[in-house]
């Protein structure tokens, strides 16, 4: 029993590593990034990858920065909207979408703490 619990100990302090180290190359990637491309460009990258174009600056340098290490978040599996990372739940989620013949926001409950990756297209 002592045995199991160091060994999911062990192997959980590894994937807090592996999240870790992603953040270290996702940050040294967007200072590369900085001053290299424009927000135009960025935009850009966001079409092409499926990535929501909207925020400030630095949301979308993050966005990229995070699609081209991990590769864009696939869409959700319910309703087909852009599912977002919420940082404070650690999870990912869906907020839904607005639907022009309702005239309102449709919600969705999709979270999930793991999520399907597609392939970055350059």
């Amino acid at each position: 029993m002592k045995k199991l619990m160091k060994m999911k100990k062990t192997m959980r302090n590894h994937k807090f590593w592996f999240i870790e180290r992603q953040q270290d190359q996702i940050k040294q990637l967007k200072k590369e990034m900085k001053d290299e491309y424009s927000v135009d460009d960025l935009k850009k990258m966001c079409r092409k990858n499926d990535l929501s174009q909207t925020g400030d600056d630095w949301m979308i340098l993050d966005r990229v920065a995070d699609a081209m290490i991990n590769g864009p978040p696939s869409r959700c599996p319910n309703c087909h909207c852009r599912v977002y990372f919420n940082k404070k739940l650690l999870q990912y989620q869906c907020l839904g979408s607005y639907d022009e013949d309702k005239g309102a926001v449709v919600r969705c409950s999709f979270t999930s703490k793991t999520i399907e990756r597609n392939k970055w297209k350059k």
